[in-house]
């Protein structure tokens, strides 16, 4: 049965997360993961590129478009908690079955929309139903990772979601050029994309028992979000997201756009210039996760970074030809993309947190990434309106990525050095 543990898999009775031995099965659950994520990201990622043939057919401007951009962000905002605090109550692999079902139904609907409203409503829904996938994959991450692979894993994936950014961004204007697709026949090959994902894990979907540590609560509820928004670690974990997220989801929507419009670059160039930021990602993210397990450490990949990635994104905004600036690109993903894995691993390693504590942690941390980028996407549209310009607002909006600066700088070390560190005083 779909939703049934594989008691082959189950963890002996009174054996902790931390302690528990790793099984081969884990990189095909992982792996899983990693195919959700690249799914999804062709769907939801591809919009800066589809932008300007769907304002051409659906006949809106560049504020209507900030809109069509917030709406999967409006979504997690009013959604996101609540579904997770439904989600973490089931059982992770038929939530994964279902709800990539859900997900490629509502891409459909994105290609067959006659208004711009049904575009935003259909992004709305499949970014509700992301918000489920995403609690189902922390349960999962949690009854099959080991603590000391969470930076490795968490990198991997992030790589794996770059690699599918790539593909959007060189792939969509294939399809919609070369090919000759309109935006509405590439957004129903993401959907059957998705859609294959369901049929993956039912097929080879498991869960894994895993026996409760001290700190797990049998129920999850509404109770337990004040309780977690009073950890002075998870504030700061949702400032982070507030500010990073914000100037990062503004680039992806807007920068081909203002490549196309503002400096004449073919949608083919702009791609490839978007392109190069993923694909350094593909390397750059499994890298930072992998040395801050290896160093021992999570702070020292987090902080620095803050000041450089703000200013390589300004640098995308210099007045330099194409060479240069698929350079800069490539120097600010390397800049983007080091931190990410780093400091998502660390909610599974604060102390206290139960395996629905820590869905819950990141749901309240997308939630606030999300209001960040509303906040973004509808004060960009404002500005582009009253000033009449799209440069200024994005440049502008690098200054969010300080947020990591003062994020490493004060979140509490949680790394595996601190972890052994710890076991060795008790």
């Amino acid at each position: 049965m779909s939703g049934s543990l594989d008691e082959a898999s189950t963890v002996p009775a009174g054996v902790a997360w931390e302690e528990e031995p790793a099984l081969a099965y884990r990189w095909v659950i992982v792996g899983l993961m990693w195919l959700t994520q690249q799914a999804d990201s062709l769907a939801m990622m591809s919009l800066g590129v589809l932008l300007p043939a769907m304002r051409k057919e659906l006949g809106f401007d560049l504020f209507m478009a900030s809109l069509v951009g917030s709406s999967n962000q409006v979504s997690q905002l009013i959604l996101g908690i609540p579904l997770t605090v439904w989600a973490v109550r089931m059982k992770p692999k038929p939530l994964m079955i279902f709800s990539n079902l859900l997900a490629a139904a509502f891409i459909f609907l994105q290609g067959a929309a006659f208004s711009v409203w049904i575009v935003m409503l259909a992004r709305f829904l499949a970014s509700a139903v992301g918000n489920v996938k995403g609690a189902a994959q922390v349960l999962l991450r949690v009854q099959w990772v080991p603590r000391r692979e969470l930076g490795l894993v968490m990198g991997l994936g992030m790589g794996m979601s770059n690699a599918s950014q790539s593909i959007a961004f060189n792939v969509t204007p294939i399809l919609l050029t070369a090919v000759g697709l309109t935006w509405r026949s590439a957004l129903h090959v993401f959907g059957l994309i998705v859609l294959a994902m369901s049929l993956l894990w039912l097929i080879f979907g498991r869960e894994r028992a895993v026996a409760p540590t001290p700190a797990v609560r049998p129920q999850q509820d509404w109770s337990q979000v004040p309780r977690l928004l009073r950890r002075f670690d998870v504030k700061l974990i949702c400032i982070y997201w507030f500010f990073s997220l914000l100037p990062f989801n503004l680039l992806l929507l807007f920068y081909p756009t203002y490549l196309v419009e503002s400096r004449g670059y073919s949608l083919g160039m702009a791609g490839l210039i978007m392109s190069v930021i993923s694909l350094t990602g593909i390397v750059v993210a499994p890298l930072g996760g992998r040395l801050s397990d290896r160093v021992g450490l999570r702070r020292p990949f987090i902080w620095p970074l803050g000041i450089l990635t703000m200013l390589g994104q300004m640098a995308l905004f210099l007045p330099v030809s194409a060479p240069w600036l698929i350079f800069l690109a490539f120097i600010y993903g390397v800049c983007l993309w080091l931190p990410p894995s780093v400091i998502m691993a660390i909610p599974y390693e604060l102390e206290g947190l139960s395996a629905s504590d820590i869905a819950l942690t990141m749901s309240i941390a997308q939630t606030a990434g999300t209001a960040g980028t509303v906040v973004g996407f509808w004060g960009l549209g404002g500005l582009v309106r009253l000033t009449g310009t799209l440069t200024l607002p994005l440049f502008l909006s690098s200054i969010g990525w300080l947020s990591r600066m003062v994020a490493g700088l004060l979140l509490p070390e949680t790394g595996p050095r601190y972890q052994a560190s710890k076991k060795a005083v008790t």
